[in-house]
Order: C-alpha cells, then structure tokens, then sequence
C-alpha cells in the first residue's frame, strides 16, 4: 500500500506507458503480450463497461 503522493517508480529517458485497469475490466487484444512492441494508435484491448 502507498502513501497519497507517494513515489511509485521512475523513468529515464524512452516513451513508457503504464495502463492501469481494475480487474476484468480490459479484454486484451491477441497482439497485447508481455514485453511486445506497441506502436502509436495500436489497439490494445477493448474496455468493457459492465
């Protein structure tokens, strides 16, 4: 558990992004697999709104 305003990480130079979901609430794409190159406008998944 973090403090409000606590620091989570860090980053040093490149483009990194971090998606944060609660659980269930993304169904991934096929091409979304760990440490996969994403390019700009690709399509990760699809957000459902249940």
């Amino acid at each position: 558990k973090l403090e409000q305003g606590a620091e989570m990480g860090r980053f040093n130079m490149g483009s990194t992004v971090i998606l944060l979901f609660g659980q269930e609430q993304i169904e991934w794409g096929l091409a979304c697999q760990p440490d996969a190159t994403v390019r700009m406008g690709q399509q990760l998944g699809i957000c459902r709104n249940e």
